[in-house]
């Protein structure tokens, strides 16, 4: 349960045990030309699941965003492996439960230009002063006075906790050693002091050990 101020993103989202990548087969294409028409999907595999909290991970948004960077080869199987950890984008897990990847491109797409458009506008001190529609959720006013926002899927879940990055006046940093985003600054026991160069210790001590082992 991802918390900031009084307000907290109440989500909890079931995550299938096993996804796997499903094309189209040609054939069935040449032999009946009136054939539904299919494309590459990611689909369930058995009806096992578990729940998950997916905003334990505080920067689960800038991690989906940068499988629009993925190459075409590359960018069906990040999709599955995101769904493994994290479920599918707006589908309940079931047995057979599928949404094309086409569907994850423009989701993933949409997500790095929003931190795109936001991260130009911070540079240049042009974040507008009114806000923005992100997505749509249920607002829930709890007994110990906070807000409970509670959004429908994974998707908005998403959307939300960027908006969440906005609010806590955090800036997002690009790994000096592995490329991945980061959040610098703001409220949050994820994010990463301000001045910070790499998105985690792990990652300082590797750049600083090849930069040595260069200089030598």
């Amino acid at each position: 349960m991802a918390k900031t101020s009084r307000i907290q993103i109440d989500f909890k989202w079931p995550v299938g045990s096993a996804y796997k990548i499903e094309n189209p087969d040609p054939l069935v294409s040449r032999l009946d030309p009136f054939a539904q028409m299919k494309e590459p999907s990611i689909v369930q595999v058995g009806s096992a699941q578990f729940e998950r909290w997916p905003l334990e991970n505080g920067s689960l948004h800038l991690r989906f965003a940068r499988l629009a960077d993925k190459p075409a080869a590359q960018f069906a199987e990040a999709c599955r492996t995101f769904a493994l950890g994290f479920g599918l984008l707006q589908t309940y897990a079931e047995d057979g439960a599928s949404e094309p990847l086409s569907l994850w491109r423009d989701r993933a797409q949409t997500m790095r230009d929003s931190i795109d458009g936001l991260r130009r506008a911070k540079q240049h001190g042009a974040l507008p002063d009114t806000g923005a529609t992100i997505t749509e959720a249920s607002v829930q006013l709890m007994p110990d006075g906070r807000l409970a926002i509670r959004p429908r899927v994974l998707w908005d879940a998403m959307r939300l906790q960027l908006a969440q990055s906005i609010t806590s006046g955090r800036d997002i940093g690009e790994c000096k050693n592995c490329g991945e985003w980061f959040e610098i600054g703001g409220r949050g026991d994820h994010v990463r002091r301000v001045g910070s160069e790499f998105c985690s210790d792990t990652c300082r001590s590797k750049f600083n050990y090849r930069e040595k082992r260069t200089a030598s």
